[in-house]
């Protein structure tokens, strides 16, 4: 058995609670895991951002606080 580790949990509520109240940017986010064929992140969103799609790339939105339109 290798010692590479294939699975994990987070706390998201902490994850969330680390990222800054205020940003200069549109969002401030965190990696989870980043490969090629999918990555997880939580982020947090500072600015109005209007609807949109990834064409490239099928996503989940899980809203952990505030809103979402979908």
């Amino acid at each position: 058995m290798s010692g590479t580790r294939n699975t994990g949990r987070f706390d998201l509520k902490a994850i969330a609670a680390a990222l800054p109240d205020a940003a200069e940017t549109l969002l401030v986010d965190t990696y989870l895991t980043d490969r090629e064929a999918a990555s997880a992140r939580v982020f947090r969103v500072y600015k109005p951002t209007p609807p949109h799609y990834h064409a490239t790339c099928d996503e989940y939105l899980y809203v952990l606080s505030g809103r979402g339109t979908f």
